[in-house]
Order: C-alpha cells, then structure tokens, then sequence
C-alpha cells in the first residue's frame, strides 16, 4: 500500500515549530534544532525574526536565503519567513500562540545571560480549556 505524498498545506494547519532567528553561534544551534524537531513531527518550520522597518527588506532576504538552505537539507520540510517590525518580545509572544514549540536562542533572548555554552530554550505553550 502506497502512502499519498506529503502535502505541506496539510501541515499549515498542524503542528508549528517556531524558531526566533539570530545571527550568533547560539541561534545557528536553535534553528538546526528546530529544523530537525519540525521534520521529526512533520511540522511547519517558521523563521521569525523582528527588526527594525528599515532593516525589513534585508532580513526577510536573508530569511529566505536561509529557508532556501534548510529546504535543501530536508526537502519535504514546509519553511515559511517572518521578518516583522517591531519589539523581539512582543513579536515573539504573538509567535508563541500558533506555535506548537517555540524554540529561543538564550543568547538573543537574554535568557540566559552570560552562559558559556549555547542551550536551546524551549518553551511549549499549553492551551488548556476554560470552564
């Protein structure tokens, strides 16, 4: 019996492992670790990163530059780039509620401040009903 091939459409609607993107040793870490988690769960993969209004234009270009990258390292992978204006914290909160998984770079994130190594934090939102 053959499966039907993999439609990332179907995925859009699914899981959603967001990865906010820095240019540091520690981000490259997070984004193959959420390259990797996305494509073990069958997830959409969805680049964030906020910048300023005039950066817009050049980190969305690097964005898909780096999408363009991971879609070679896993094919079936459903990337999408977000370069939003505004406040990290703000952008990546409003991130967090169609995530699935969001996965932070300590370093951009100032999570965890002075730390030798890189970790990947981790952070699962849980939606729990209300009464």
């Amino acid at each position: 019996m053959t499966s039907a091939p993999f439609d990332p459409m179907e995925s859009l609607a699914a899981d959603v492992v967001v990865v906010g993107v820095s240019d540091s040793v520690c981000g490259r870490g997070a984004i193959v670790f959420a390259a990797d988690e996305a494509y073990r769960r069958g997830a959409q993969l969805r680049l964030v990163h906020a910048c300023a209004p005039a950066e817009q234009v050049s980190v969305q270009a690097d964005l898909d530059r780096l999408a363009t990258m991971i879609r070679a390292e896993y094919p079936w992978l459903p990337v999408v780039t977000s370069a939003p204006a505004g406040r990290t914290e703000q952008i990546l909160l409003d991130e967090s509620a169609r995530a699935s998984l969001m996965v932070l770079d300590p370093e951009a994130s100032r999570a965890v401040a002075g730390a030798a190594a890189c970790p990947v934090v981790r952070v699962r939102q849980v939606q729990t009903p209300c009464p």
